[in-house]
């Protein structure tokens, strides 16, 4: 029998690979992944989980760089200024832009944990403005947000959670989603998000496994970060380039 120029066997050996791997991994996840969230409410509900909201809040800095983000600055910005964790400084870095975005920008750093630095000159490298919006942090904890992403109220509080409650955490994967879904191709890609991304980190992250931290939400201590040179700009894709170094490490990865 063949179908599209394969033969039975040919079709069978093609096969074979998900069938080890993927028809496990999802299985897995099936059974595992409301396993442990079971647990985890059960011993918070218990007690036997210490739980550090409102105990300790150690500074935090949220770095957003941006290079012309003028439609979407703003509503970043806001998002982050609603955000209900206590103890939080904002960094904006325009980086070059050729458009309103630093003019935009600029609004807010009459708040006083808000502020915004400017590169005349851009970059070239997202890597390079994070590590020059470092330079006007304070916090223990670096988080970066890009200048397109809405950040919920709760979100700074739960990325960082886990970098409080356990001294072995060295980094946080945000949990990002597509907020825009107006045709299929976003509604599709808001499906692979949440089955290939958010299912697919949780599943990575009971095991430290985690393969990206997402450039667009993502949390690190900021002694670890500072110990690996910060981030590396010899690469285009800066957060997995981060990510195999935290792994090195030997510290946890958590969603």
């Amino acid at each position: 029998m063949n179908f599209l120029g394969f033969s039975t066997w040919e079709l069978l050996l093609i096969l074979i690979v998900p069938l080890i791997i993927e028809v496990p991994q999802v299985a897995g996840k099936s059974i595992l992944l409301p396993l442990h969230e079971l647990l985890y409410k059960l011993l918070s509900a218990g007690g036997k989980r210490e739980n550090s909201e409102g105990k300790f809040t150690p500074k935090v800095s949220v770095i957003v760089p941006a290079r012309n983000e003028g439609e979407h600055i703003q509503s970043t910005l806001e998002s982050l200024l609603e955000s209900d964790y206590p103890n939080m400084e904002v960094i904006v870095v325009d980086d070059g832009s050729t458009d309103d975005t630093y003019l935009k920008a600029s609004h807010y750093a009459t708040k006083p944990n808000v502020k915004v630095v400017r590169r005349n000159v851009a970059s070239g490298s997202k890597a390079r403005a994070i590590c020059y919006g470092m330079l006007f942090t304070r916090g223990e904890i670096i988080i970066v947000v890009d200048g397109d992403t809405i950040v919920e109220r709760n979100s700074i509080k739960e990325l960082v959670k886990p970098l409080i409650e356990d001294s072995r955490v060295v980094g946080v994967a945000g949990n990002v989603k597509v907020l825009n879904r107006r045709n299929l191709l976003t509604k599709l890609q808001a499906y692979e998000y949440m089955v290939s991304m958010e299912l697919g980190r949780r599943w990575q992250g009971l095991i430290s496994g985690i393969l990206v931290i997402p450039g667009a939400f993502g949390a690190f201590r900021r002694e670890v970060l500072e110990s690996l040179g910060r981030m590396h700009s010899d690469t285009i894709t800066e957060d997995f380039d981060l990510t195999v170094m935290l792994q090195k490490t030997r510290g946890r990865l958590m969603f």
